[in-house]
């Protein structure tokens, strides 16, 4: 449901997850990623508040676009412990400005503003990165990014397998009839390596603290993107696996700032994302590629920028529809 006010309008998770398709995500963060790695985005790596006490973390997210004139926050809580309590990990709101006054524009819910952004910023890289179409799917890890990256996959690409692992073997099973349920093929992998045998496409998706994906299950010319793990202290790949690994990230800045896996292993990047998108950074075809995303401000910018039209279009032909 969403709500007006005089100033401010109020989009709820239903009217964003509804307002926010992969056909406008994933050109608009190709475009969006790109304006970044060329330095036309106004983006702070992200402040964080500790939580200790609770186990969990607040998050600042700025941004501005210099192109599109977008001017949005996102604000956000992560909560390890909440999953054992039934609650969401991740709660927040997008904010969403005028650029030219600094008006307030739209408050919305950021649940799925994050997991789409997340997965299509995923897709982009992968489009970037991959020589042939994938044909084997392993998803590490069941909770909201696997969801959403199953999805995002499976718009882009026709996968032969997709196998799907979690450390509870009760969320695996429930993702994967939730996507035989969509009518696609899926099945349970018992461990990860069985999981990620022969695959040409690993995405992880967990908040580990140590590996999961071990360098000798990974077959040459696979493409591994780790999605989880976003805090210096946590690690989701084999040392070895990255250090011998081509790796890309969506920034250098807050992957030096703020990933376990970069951090740790002391690990050379070799370019941004969007470097690769305007052609400044060419992909190796003798290594194992790895894709490092930690979320971009400009991501939820842009989205939220895109839900906002598309509401804007939405409550048009609402009204027109009414006085006709």
């Amino acid at each position: 449901m969403a709500q007006t006010t005089s100033a401010v309008d109020i989009l709820d998770s239903e009217t964003v997850d509804k307002l926010l398709q992969w056909k406008e995500l994933i050109p608009a963060l190709e475009v969006a990623m790109t304006n970044f790695s060329n330095g036309a985005v106004v983006q702070p790596v992200r402040i964080t508040v500790p939580i200790e006490k609770h186990n969990g973390i607040m998050m600042l997210m700025p941004c501005y676009t210099k192109h599109e004139d977008i001017l949005a926050t996102k604000i956000f809580t992560a909560y390890e412990n909440n999953a054992d309590k039934g609650l969401p990990i991740h709660q927040g709101l997008v904010f969403l400005f005028d650029a030219e006054t600094g008006v307030q524009k739209a408050i919305m819910d950021a649940e799925h503003i994050t997991a789409k952004r997340t997965a299509a910023a995923t897709a982009v890289a992968i489009k970037a990165v991959v020589a042939k179409e994938p044909r084997i799917l392993a998803i590490l890890g069941a909770g909201v990014q696997a969801k959403s990256h199953f999805e995002v996959l499976t718009y882009l690409y026709k996968f032969n397998k997709i196998r799907i692992w979690n450390r509870t073997r009760e969320n695996a099973e429930k993702l994967v009839a939730e996507i035989k349920a969509n009518g696609y093929e899926a099945e349970v992998s018992t461990t990860a390596e069985e999981a990620t045998k022969n695959a040409d496409l690993i995405v992880t998706t967990t908040a580990s603290h140590t590996p999961i994906l071990k360098a000798n299950w990974v077959t040459p010319g696979a493409v591994v993107a780790v999605i989880g793990a976003n805090r210096p202290t946590q690690q989701e790949v084999d040392p070895v696996l990255m250090k011998i690994s081509a790796v890309y990230v969506d920034s250098i800045e807050a992957a030096l700032r703020e990933s376990g896996d970069i951090i740790l292993n002391d690990v050379k990047i070799a370019g941004e994302i969007g470097e690769l998108l305007s052609g400044k950074k060419k992909v190796p075809r003798d290594k194992t590629v790895i894709i490092k995303t930690l979320g971009m401000a400009v991501e939820d910018a842009v989205s939220a920028k895109l839900v906002y039209d598309n509401f804007l279009k939405m409550k048009n032909d609402e009204e027109q529809s009414y006085y006709n």
